[in-house]
């Protein structure tokens, strides 16, 4: 097949593509009322109702993808094996007319962590894939030769990859479009190598990034998803929701102007006020160099464009190019402020033409940025200590050695040189040389230092993912509202449980968080009118209640059932104070790190011991 010409599966290139209709109640407002499944063995694909059981327990998106985990998952199974199942899954909200109403979600068992996996993503990947007929895809198998699914306004088919696969996720992305003007999900090099963190990029830049979910696509040999469909996504009041949108943009406009022109990179320069910037690998929380690493910085410098996913008022992504120097003329959406983080505080790098490199080999060769950076920089911490050396790793391996990040990174995404032991993620990268790495439940954290921001500690111990500013945001509370004390642990529990259930529901709807957070409409009270503007269904904020806590009940479960349930072990690190910086002398205390966890668990219906936490 020629590149980029889109033709029906050649025979020989991989199984013919069969599929099954099997109906589906298209008078589900917010929904298109159907699932198709995907056997990759045997090129099988079916259409399934969308149960109605699950829209009332689950919702959508994350709820309805960790019950379809639960359901059809081996206990056991291996990440990369073809029974681990891909699901991605849309909300009812998905698509819609109000706000920030662009994003899917993709669960799985993480190849990195052996956990439950939710991940998701804005763009207009989910949007299009509604717009097909489908709230979702449940994928199972692997094909025998590299194939692309294909869904056209309803018919989907398998169409041979064999003359894509190794491309990056940019060639990918532009090769199937040549041909097919629909949305793109693909995986690059990253994910075809079982990069443990490799990504699923849609419209190349937004990420399904955390855990390992390319590298499950790529197991499966699946190379890409595209999408598109002239369906309408029916909802009860259209009208309202269109208010909602323009309140919210007003919103968006007078309040939180900055978010519009700079996005989540603004976080650097208050983070590391505070003493909260995670440096040299979470050694310290203040890094010296921060004002060359600013989202001001970056703003005024490289951007050359402000982006929104589908249906936002919000604007808040920035495409940055480098005009001059040895990266000249790289284009990459971002960096954002995890990103910046990981490729600059934390590796002790304060050349911001680096962080752009490097975040746009993440994005070229599709690997989570957080995960990929602090790897480096625990590398960067073992050649430090004289537990790896150059002849390890080809090269010195200095604190702020910017060409080596880049180089490392592109080493990375091909399992070449010392890329293939980074590729495995920091804890496998420590325990094989006798370490400690800086990870809850085999997560790298993001960018916030735990000593610094202690419920957001706290909340990465409970996240079910692993080390997750997604699932709580207690960082919201503890540094830029200021309600809590940010260096302390004990009396947040409740707090943090209502925002885990209620962050969950959001992501059974699919509403974006940082959308609703500045257009002030996250409360329950919010997403319950939300809702039922959607689906026509009224539901009180007791039943979402219920609802995210059944959520985060079934991840906990499936954890529990793979042997990784529990809270996630605190590094011994931060038991130690921060030797220097505005937070000089902040650590967490270990009684009171019991006790809250305790207390915690203990609200979420579950008795766990002092053993239980240390081990």
């Amino acid at each position: 097949m020629e590149k980029g010409e889109f033709q029906a599966t050649s025979e020989g290139d991989c199984h013919e593509s069969t599929r099954t209709h099997r109906g589906g109640d298209m008078t589900m407002l917010g929904y298109m009322g159907k699932i198709l499944k995907v056997d990759l063995s045997t090129g099988k694909m079916e259409d399934h109702v969308l149960e109605s059981s699950l829209i009332d327990g689950y919702l959508g998106g994350r709820g309805i993808g960790i019950k379809l985990l639960l359901d059809e998952n081996p206990v056991g199974v291996d990440p990369l094996s073809p029974e681990n199942r891909l699901i991605f899954m849309t909300g009812p909200y998905t698509g819609t007319i109000g706000p920030f109403s662009a994003f899917y979600n993709v669960t799985t068992k993480s190849p990195l962590t052996g956990a439950a996996l939710s991940s998701h993503s804005g763009g207009i990947w989910g949007p299009y894939l509604k717009q097909s007929g489908y709230d979702g895809i449940l994928i199972k198998g692997k094909s025998e030769r590299p194939v692309y699914l294909v869904i056209d306004d309803g018919e989907a088919k398998l169409v041979s990859a064999s003359d894509i696969w190794g491309l990056s996720v940019y060639e990918t992305t532009d090769i199937i479009t040549e041909g097919f003007k629909g949305a793109v999900a693909a995986i690059g090099p990253a994910g075809e190598n079982r990069v443990l963190f490799a990504a699923i990029l849609n419209e190349k830049n937004r990420a399904i990034g955390r855990g390992g979910a390319g590298a499950v696509m790529g197991s499966k040999n699946l190379k890409a998803i595209v999408v598109r469909g002239t369906h309408r996504i029916e909802v009860a009041d259209e009208e309202s929701l269109r208010g909602l949108f323009m309140a919210a943009k007003d919103t968006c406009v007078n309040e939180a102007a900055a978010y519009g022109t700079i996005g989540t990179a603004l976080a650097v320069t208050p983070m590391n006020r505070i003493g909260g910037l995670p440096t040299k690998n979470f050694q310290e929380g203040y890094f010296p160099g921060a004002d060359k690493i600013t989202g001001q910085l970056l703003d005024s410098e490289y951007t050359i464009q402000n982006r929104s996913c589908y249906n936002c008022p919000l604007h808040c992504s920035s495409v940055n190019m480098i005009k001059s120097g040895k990266y000249a003329g790289t284009v990459t959406e971002g960096p954002e402020w995890e990103t910046i983080m990981a490729f600059g505080s934390n590796c002790f790098n304060d050349d911001i033409e680096s962080i752009i490199e490097a975040n746009y080999w993440c994005n070229h060769l599709g690997m989570d940025t957080i995960t990929m950076g602090d790897t480096i920089a625990l590398a960067m911490e073992l050649y430090e200590k004289n537990l790896i050396t150059e002849s390890d790793i080809g090269f010195p391996l200095e604190w702020g050695d910017s060409d080596a990040i880049v180089a490392l990174v592109k080493q990375t995404g091909r399992r070449e040189g010392f890329g293939d032991e980074l590729a495995d993620g920091s804890v496998r990268l420590a325990a094989k040389h006798g370490y400690e790495a800086i990870a809850f439940r085999g997560m790298e954290p993001p960018g916030y230092e735990p000593r610094a921001v202690q419920g957001q500690a706290l909340s990465f111990a409970t996240s079910p993912r692993g080390a997750c500013h997604l699932r709580g945001a207690m960082y919201i509370l503890d540094v830029f509202t200021g309600e809590l004390d940010r260096l302390k642990i004990a009396g947040k529990e409740e707090i943090l449980k209502d925002r885990e259930d209620r962050f969950a529901v959001m992501d059974a709807l699919l509403i974006c968080k940082l959308g609703v957070r500045n257009a002030k409409i996250e409360s329950w009270e919010a997403l319950a009118e939300t809702l039922s503007l959607t689906t026509g269904v009224s539901r009180t904020t007791a039943d979402l209640m219920r609802i995210g806590e059944r959520i985060w009940e079934a991840e906990m479960v499936f954890n529990e059932r793979e042997g990784v349930g529990g809270p996630a072990k605190l590094p011994a690190r931060f038991l130690e104070p921060q030797v220097s910086g505005p937070s000089k002398g902040a650590r967490i205390d270990k009684k009171e790190w019991e006790q809250a966890l305790i207390d915690y668990y203990k609200l979420r219906g579950r008795k766990i011991t002092k053993e239980d936490i240390w081990t």
